[in-house]
């Protein structure tokens, strides 16, 4: 019992002791702050960048958001490679096209017996005669021909449209596929362009500028998207119809000619006639000068000038010369 209460009186007297104490009672060790302590927070403070660099990039922002616009960013150019892929087969296609055409033409162009460029001079000098009819028209056309040319005028003229635009359709398919390489090209440029940003988002810390950069992607992705769209709709069609239209006027040339044939006007046979002079178109008369003729001396004038040459040398020689050989006159 003496115990019990022993340590109540201590436990009493401790406590209201512990209440008058005093900071000038505590302990020095607890008065002082952790020198140690408060050097290490500074040293590390000043250690501590105010931004993180990322590859040399100096800026900071919201990472969270700059990761979206890097997912979103990633999956445009998904698309982009998926485009671009489809714009190379449509280029094939348009390739493989104009072969196909291109061989077709060419059998109904060796129908034709000449090429477009020769059939183009030959109605058109044909043309120029029927114009000059009965005005110094040379010697080797006959009237007769010239009369025909001039009946069937107006199926020359007719034919002379239909090579021209045929000329004009090839022009233009050969134009069309060039715009088809340029297309090919500039969506090529544009996933060079996408995958140079897309990198840049990876970059960047600024989800500011990550999203900037991802709306360049995205702009890139739509760009290609117009293009494929083109490629296989507009473009595509007028292709299809100068094909039409170039197998279409190659058949009605044939028939332009067969007619003219039966009317006696064969553009083959006229234009090997105007190759080789035999047709000419008249031309302004130029009085030329005609060269004197220089006879041939043949072997027979050869001899003659020979023996006129001996002649000749024999009288002028001194007649004791002529003694010595033994020759007397």
């Amino acid at each position: 019992m003496r115990i019990w209460l022993l340590n109540i009186m201590l436990v009493t007297g401790f406590v209201s002791f512990g209440a008058e104490l005093r900071p000038d009672d505590l302990p020095e060790q607890l008065l002082q702050p952790d020198s140690d302590l408060a050097t290490d927070s500074e040293a590390a403070d000043d250690l501590m960048p105010a931004t993180l660099n990322t590859l040399g990039e100096d800026d900071s922002g919201n990472w969270v958001l700059k990761r979206v616009w890097w997912e979103k960013a990633e999956d445009a150019f998904g698309h982009i490679m998926a485009y671009n892929s489809q714009v190379q087969d449509q280029q094939q296609l348009f390739f493989s096209a104009r072969h196909d055409l291109e061989k077709q033409l060419e059998v109904d162009r060796q129908k034709l017996g000449l090429p477009l460029e020769d059939l183009v001079k030959v109605v058109d000098h044909l043309l120029v005669m029927a114009g000059q009819a009965g005005n110094n028209l040379p010697e080797n056309v006959s009237n007769q021909f010239v009369n025909t040319v001039v009946d069937n005028k107006s199926k020359l003229v007719a034919l002379q449209a239909e090579l021209n635009l045929m000329q004009k359709i090839d022009a233009d398919q050969d134009s069309l596929m060039l715009q088809v390489v340029d297309q090919v090209q500039k969506c090529a440029d544009y996933e060079s362009k996408a995958w140079v940003d897309f990198k840049q988002i990876g970059r960047v810390l600024d989800d500011h500028k990550a999203q900037d950069l991802y709306q360049h992607v995205d702009s890139y992705q739509k760009n290609i998207q117009v293009v494929l769209k083109y490629l296989k709709g507009e473009l595509y069609s007028v292709f299809t119809k100068y094909s039409q239209h170039a197998t279409q006027k190659l058949i009605s040339i044939d028939k332009m000619m067969q007619d003219l044939k039966g009317a006696g006007i064969d553009l083959g046979y006229e234009f090997k006639a105007m190759a080789e002079g035999a047709v000419q178109a008249p031309q302004p008369e130029v009085q030329k000068v005609a060269p004197k003729p220089v006879k041939s001396a043949g072997v027979w004038g050869m001899l003659a000038n020979i023996l006129s040459s001996l002649i000749n040398l024999l009288l002028f020689l001194p007649k004791k010369l002529l003694g010595l050989v033994g020759i007397k006159f």
